[in-house]
């Protein structure tokens, strides 16, 4: 079992265990799952648009309205993703369904989560390190009445504190790789 870390709204502390473990991992590709046809799974395609278009992160990022990474393509994707950036972690972002108590919750899970579990699929595992938004109470019905504006809230959380971190990641790399001068 991957050890996990759960926030609750307002999310304190995610943007900062976020941030440590995404310095820690060191410039991520991002993958973000989800299909634009159901409200309840577009959180990951939204989170992938914003990092694009809105915060222009300097890392690859895979999965957004426009191209949506789904079922359909994940396989496809993920063994892409692994021979083009071998050595790069990956961070996988997905929405997530739960007990009706836990709608809204994010989970920051280390290690690969299997995506599409809720409504019976089963892919490999993806993914260094993963989050994960609940956005509905099960069963996999729920998916296709979750509301939008509550999935766009999750993705904005999301891609503001994924965007910061990986800006944080990219900073401490250029960093590192200057060149120093005797005085």
């Amino acid at each position: 079992m991957n050890k996990s870390l759960v926030f609750r709204p307002p999310y304190n502390g995610f943007a900062s265990a976020l941030r440590r473990d995404v310095e820690q991992l060191g410039l991520p590709v991002v993958l973000c799952i989800g299909s634009d046809r159901l409200t309840g799974d577009c959180l990951g395609p939204i989170v992938g648009d914003d990092l694009v278009n809105r915060y222009n992160v300097p890392c690859y990022v895979y999965g957004t309205l426009a191209r949506p990474v789904t079922a359909l393509n994940l396989e496809r994707t993920n063994r892409f993703i692994r021979s083009r950036h071998p050595d790069a972690p990956l961070v996988v972002v997905d929405a997530s369904l739960g007990d009706p108590k836990d709608v809204g919750n994010l989970r920051i899970t280390y290690g690969g989560i299997r995506p599409g579990s809720a409504s019976g699929k089963s892919f490999r595992p993806c993914g260094d390190l993963s989050i994960t938004g609940v956005v509905n109470g099960l069963p996999c019905e729920s998916l296709s009445s979750t509301r939008l504006g509550f999935v766009r809230d999750l993705a904005g959380v999301i891609s503001a504190a994924l965007a910061a971190s990986v800006l944080a990641a990219h900073v401490r790399l250029s960093e590192s790789n200057l060149p120093t001068f005797a005085s």
